[in-house]
């Protein structure tokens, strides 16, 4: 018991989540790794939009209003 909140306080709010369920080890880490994944996909949408914002403004496509 100790060692589990001694890990759930070392690691990430995701996986202390896990570890507060007792999910097993091979669907944690399958988990932590598509968390991993789609905070990257957000990130890289997130600046894929910007990137098209500052186009689009240096065209001057978008209305200045």
């Amino acid at each position: 018991m100790k060692s589990d909140i001694r890990k759930a306080r070392n690691s990430t709010h995701a996986q202390r989540l896990t570890y507060t369920y007792k999910i097993p080890a091979a669907l944690r880490h399958a988990r932590a790794r598509s968390l991993e994944a789609w905070a990257r996909s957000a990130l890289v949408l997130k600046f894929r939009v910007r990137e098209a914002i500052n186009e689009a403004w240096e065209a001057k496509c978008l209305p200045l209003s």
